[in-house]
């Protein structure tokens, strides 16, 4: 953990030997700074182990310097009390390394004996009236919300709880004892979390015996005056005045509310001034506001303003910390405050002692410091998940205390929950904020919950167990895409190349014996082989009322822990444990199952727990068809029902179980298999199409014209700048994601980002068209607006660490990270935006969009980085400070927007600081989808043929050309012609030779595919595909479904009463379907033909009626033999099969029909 070593204030590494306030320190900062230069300091690498540790005494004078400088300087030497010098700690300071184990330890007793002298000091300032101390709740809980009824916020999801104001009291009573046990009295004025208020907290704080507190101007800004009207902040008299505040249900507490823009200014400007222009500027603003007092007929002495900000944040994160972390500005602005004619400086107690009559607040707002909300500790999917294990946490001990109320653990109990409640858990939630090290946040706040059930014995939830393990082992592995028949008949070779699992579990008289996993390129498929349908009907059960369920359980897609919102952790039935959270469970509907074996299988969505039960609900039923059971059970279901993408994970398990009821564990499993669950990764099966290459103007991150880089040495490059220069984007799409691909000048990974690129933020906003709810509001810390024109659905935001990768959609204000992926390359200068059209929209080529990029700031508002006048070490130039007035930043922080032509400059320069106006932006529309060639894929091939596929953007015509690169005796190029009329192209090449391998390639006039390569087979197959499980089906329209089976891919052609009424020449399909149109009334008799690759063929044939009331019967026996469009010749689309339509009469032809097999000969070959 050494690079955490120098986790310390910038200066400290950089004191000059003369001319510094502290070169006395000079020999023990270079030797910092050294050390600073041999490791890889960042604040997160991308793995910690690949820092090489340092050598012995190295390391050892890190930590000496690491506990020294944790001390003042001024401090040692007894500037502020002169019994505070330590001559040991000043010549450490004077010490240039080779420190001994005496030395640290030395430091380290050091500390502790300084730090007990802090309280008795502060007590005594206090004492003597020079300061006055406050408190705040034990352990810094978000008092309004432990004081809601439950809440529904941005993200949709209610966190179901009752107010709970005997955890406020004893957050603020256990805090007030503290203070006088420590200090020896007890405080009147309290800090309250995060200066969070709200009209039913103020009762909790009043009964205590707090007469004041302190919170922000905007909470005053939402609060109502006794006449119900909302109080106007930009009235001096209203802000420089503490308010009484009166409680929901009673209790009265003083606030004095903070000007935020006087406190934003030290806590964010004045680092970057010299003291003296900083504290000039302070006291320039005192005197604005006491003059506003007096033009207002107000005397000043009877107001108050109020400075209020985060001491650590101000100090030691702002520029402050290159500047001996204020400690200039510190002295130079007390001095003057002490000294100026009408300044008077007080405490609030003494303040409210003199000024007894206060104005009344009927209602206080609620909010915090935040942006005046809470939104910081709730309204994001983890941090709602993080409240409902609370709630569930507290529930359990609330019910178990009333049951066993002199259990000894039920105090260490309560503890553990208290600490639970604390503010930072759920700071660190959600996308928010990034600590870099979230996930260990997340692990400390999930042993405080595992605390409060394991200290009174409870059993722990399946989230706080350590169940998550490694996936079962198939007993074959997946070999690619499948295409079973969903009939309930395993056939021969269906399931080669699904995943099989043994399920090891005796499940009694519901045994699964095995299942098998596999998919295609939009569907997954299972087969369970378990006991049939007719066997289950004749098990004797106890209860007349059993009935089977035979369900299949997936994970949340993608999921690497417990922590995924609205999942359930047990089976519907017999509530055992998965073992991963689960979002999507299927079950077979049993009272669907047909004669034929076929049915619907039923979608369900968990919602998470609610009470006692987890929460299932029924969001759709398959067409009938897509699962079926006769031998075994089988499943066909999409990709998109649940929630896959191409590389896409997810886990299964399946369950079989007897139900008494639907009511939610009213059963019993017999069967969950396997044990350890089966995992699926879908394969990258995306073919993309380029929509949009724009090259954006080179050399233009200048924002306005003149922005100018930090003057820290992390952005420098090794060409004249380049980090924040977009230079061109590409723009494409597949089936189910769009991709963006922007080309910087220069990146550098130099801070170790999980996604590969350290400086840049990208953020995108998407205008979809006319809307109710599009937003111009940019993402906060853009600072600037988009045009109403313009306004947006969809604002993506990405940044190197996976933390502030996030969606924000316009309709709900809800934020996700979600179906986005963002990676950078900086070998090739690019960064990758992968979003799913789930997130983003489908209509990826109508859309408009406006990309902007800035500097990533990692501690930054939204992440992005300040412009600012003049650029500083972390801050970049150029730009303007922020209004003197509301202490706005109006000035762009994009430094780059990507634009089709010029326009940039004008745009960003278009903001008013004085008039309080920002920057208004537009963007870049798509053009026409141009002509392109895609997915250009060798199928399968034969001694003599090959079958080629790919696709275009538009229709087209043209040919296919291969050679034998390696062997170019053997033919000179074979060319061969196609046409399309559709967008999905196939052609099967023939008179190809033996065992040579051939590279081909597309041609659509000028344009040209990438190429393929192949080998044709040696062996001559001779032998004609199997066709199995012939069947027809009549729909209540009169169109009849066809579908059988072939062993190996092969064409297909279908003939009705010797009429052929559809064909497909190329050898694709092992699963084939087809809808015919309606037929007239009559006896039918239909031939089916499939040849493989190879021209072996195989045919069957099978009679069937259509017997349609009200319709006319066969005249001479012919049908309408024009092909059937793309959307009647898929089971999947037919639009009857969808909605179900049907019918009356089925004639299901013997499966495994194998007849007339014959070799082919040249004339029965399709070409």
């Amino acid at each position: 953990m050494q690079f955490q070593s120098f986790w310390n204030s910038g200066w400290i590494y950089n004191v000059s030997q003369t001319g510094h306030i502290q070169s006395w320190l000079y020999p023990s900062s270079s030797r910092y700074s050294e050390l600073y230069d041999m490791t890889l300091h960042n604040l997160k690498p991308n793995t910690i182990m690949d820092d090489e540790l340092l050598a012995p005494q190295d390391f050892l004078d890190l930590q000496v310097l690491w506990y020294l400088y944790q001390f003042s300087p001024d401090y040692v030497q007894g500037e502020y009390n002169s019994s505070h010098r330590d001559q040991g700690l000043i010549d450490l300071f004077t010490q240039n390394g080779q420190y001994t184990h005496a030395d640290l330890m030395y430091v380290i007793d050091s500390q502790h004996e300084h730090m007990a002298n802090v309280l008795p000091m502060y007590s005594e300032l206090a004492a003597q009236g020079q300061i006055e101390l406050t408190t705040t709740p034990y352990y810094h809980p978000i008092m309004p919300l432990l004081m809601m009824d439950g809440w529904t916020m941005e993200d949709g999801i209610r966190v179901n709880k009752e107010a709970w104001p005997e955890d406020v009291e004893n957050h603020l009573v256990t805090g007030m004892d503290l203070f006088e046990a420590e200090l020896g009295f007890r405080p009147t004025g309290m800090w309250p979390s995060e200066q969070a208020v709200s009209p039913t907290m103020v009762e909790p704080v009043s009964d205590v015996g707090i007469q004041w507190m302190v919170t922000d101007e905007e909470l005053l800004k939402q609060s109502t005056d006794i006449s119900g009207n909302l109080i106007d902040v930009e009235d001096a008299k209203n802000l420089a005045t503490p308010w009484v505040a009166t409680g929901e249900d009673g209790g009265e507490v003083a606030v004095i509310f903070r000007d935020r823009v006087i406190s934003d200014r030290i806590a964010f400007q004045y680092g970057t001034m010299t003291p003296e222009a900083a504290v000039s500027d302070f006291i320039s603003y005192l005197d604005n506001i006491r003059q506003q007092l007096i033009d207002a007929g107000e005397d000043p002495s009877e107001h108050l303003l109020t400075v209020a900000l985060d001491g650590e944040n101000w100090m030691f994160m702002s520029e402050f910390q290159h500047q001996d972390n204020a400690r200039p500005f510190m002295e130079e602005w007390y001095s003057r405050l002490a000294t100026h004619p009408t300044v008077i400086t007080t405490t609030p107690t003494e303040f409210l002692t003199k000024n007894t009559t206060l104005p009344e607040i009927q209602t206080i707002g609620t909010g915090s410091w935040i942006d005046g909300t809470l939104r910081t500790w709730a309204g994001e999917a983890e941090e709602s998940l993080g409240w409902q294990r609370l709630v569930e946490a507290r529930g359990a001990l609330v019910e178990f205390e009333q049951s066993n109320p002199t259990h000894s653990g039920l105090d260490n109990a309560w503890e553990s929950l208290y600490i639970a409640e604390g503010s930072d858990w759920f700071w660190w939630y959600g996308l928010d904020q990034d600590s870099g090290y979230d996930e260990n946040w997340d692990t400390l706040f999930k042993v405080h919950l595992s605390n409060i059930y394991q200290a009174v014995n409870m059993e722990l939830p399946p989230y706080l167990q350590d169940l998550w393990t490694g996936a079962a082992t198939p007993v074959t592995p997946y070999g690619g895409i499948i295409e079973p028949m969903i009939d309930g008949i395993a056939l021969p070779g269906e399931w080669d190349g699904a995943a099989k699992y043994d399920a090891p579990v005796d499940g009694g008289d519901f045994d699964i014996d095995e299942f098998y996993v596999g998919y295609d390129s939009s569907n997954v498929f299972l087969r369970i082989d378990t006991e049939t349908p007719e066997m289950l009907a004749s098990v004797d059960r106890e209860s007349s009322n059993d009935a089977p369920d035979l369900a299949i359980y997936f994970m949340q897609p993608n999921a690497v822990n417990f922590n995924e919102v609205e999942t359930n952790f047990r089976t519907y039935y017999g509530n055992q444990i998965l073992g991963f959270p689960a979002k999507y469970m299927v079950s077979f509907d049993f009272d669907t199952l047909r004669e034929d074996g076929r049915a619907k299988w039923n979608l369900f969505t968990a919602k998470g727990k609610s009470g006692d039960q987890e929460q299932w609900v029924l969001t759709g039923s398959s067409s009938l068809g897509n699962c079926a059971a006769q031998d075994v059970y089988e499943f066909m279901i999409p990709w998109a029902e649940i929630g896959l993408a191409p590389r896409y994970t997810t886990r299964v398990k399946v369950v079989s179980s007897w139900a008494e009821s639907l009511s939610y564990g009213d059963g019993i499993d017999m069967e969950v298999a396997p044990p350890a669950p089966a995992e699926l990764i879908l394969p990258d099966l995306e073919e993309w199409v380029t929509l949009l290459q724009l090259e954006d103007q080179i050399g233009d991150e200048t924002g306005d014209g003149d922005y100018i880089y930090p003057l820290a040495s992390d952005f420098a490059t090794s060409g004249d700048g380049g980090l924040w220069d977009a230079q061109k984007v590409t723009i494409r799409q597949s089936a189910w994601n769009a991709q963006f691909i922007i080309e910087m000048g220069e990146m550098t990974d130099i801070w170790g980002l999980s996604n590969g690129f350290s400086h840049q933020i990208v953020q995108i906003y998407v205008d979809q068209g006319n809307t109710s709810f599009g937003n111009t509001e940019m993402l906060s810390g853009a600072n600037a607006e988009i045009h109403p024109d313009w306004a947006w659905e969809v604002a993506i935001s990405g940044t190197g660490e996976p933390g502030a990768v996030m969606s924000v959609q316009a309709d709900t204000g809800s934020t996700s990270a979600r179906g986005i992926d963002v990676s950078g390359d900086t070998s090739t200068n690019t960064i990758i935006f992968t979003v799913s059209k789930g997130v983003i929209g489908e209509d990826i080529p109508n859309y408009r969009y406006i990309i902007v990029i800035g500097s990533q700031d990692g501690f930054g508002t939204g992440k992005w980085r300040d412009v600012d006048a003049t650029p500083t070490t972390w801050t970049l130039g150029g730009g303007e400070n922020p209004a003197s007035d509301d202490g706005v930043d109006y000035d762009p922080n994009i430094i780059d927007i990507i634009l089709d032509g010029a326009g940039q400059q004008t745009m960003l320069s278009s903001y008013d600081v004085d008039g309080h106006i920002y920057a208004q932006l537009t963007g870049f529309e798509m053009p026409e989808i141009a002509q392109q060639i895609y997915g250009f894929k060798y199928v399968s091939s034969t001694s003599s043929t090959a079958l080629l596929e790919w696709s275009t953007t538009k229709p087209a015509s043209g040919r296919v050309d291969c050679i034998t690169p390696n062997e170019p005796s053997v033919s000179t190029t074979l060319s061969q012609p196609w046409v399309g009329q559709g967008l999905t192209h196939a052609i099967t090449m023939a008179n190809l030779s033996s065992g040579v391998e051939y590279e081909c390639q597309v041609f659509v006039d000028s344009l040209s595919s990438e190429s393929v390569n192949f080998t044709t087979s040696t062996v001559v197959d001779t032998t004609a595909p199997d066709l199995l499980n012939l069947a027809v089906e009549v729909l209540e329209d009169g169109r009849a479904r066809i579908s059988w089976y072939t062993s190996e891919s092969s064409t297909e052609q279908i003939s009705l009463n010797q009429q052929i009424v559809y064909q497909d020449n190329f050898a694709t399909k092992k699963n084939h379907q087809f809808t015919t149109e309606p037929l007239l009334n009559g006896e039918w008799n239909l031939e089916v033909v499939s040849l493989d690759a190879s021209g072996n063929s195989n045919s069957s044939t099978a009679q069937f009626i259509v017997n349609i009331e009200g319709q006319d019967n066969q005249g001479d026996g012919q049908v309408d033999s024009t092909d059937s469009d793309d959307e009647t010749s898929s089971v999947d689309s037919s639009t009857v099969i969808q909605i179900g339509l049907l019918v009356v009469i089925l004639l299901l032809v013997v499966g495994f029909i194998r007849v007339r097999q014959s070799e082919s000969s040249d004339d029965d070959k399709w070409s």
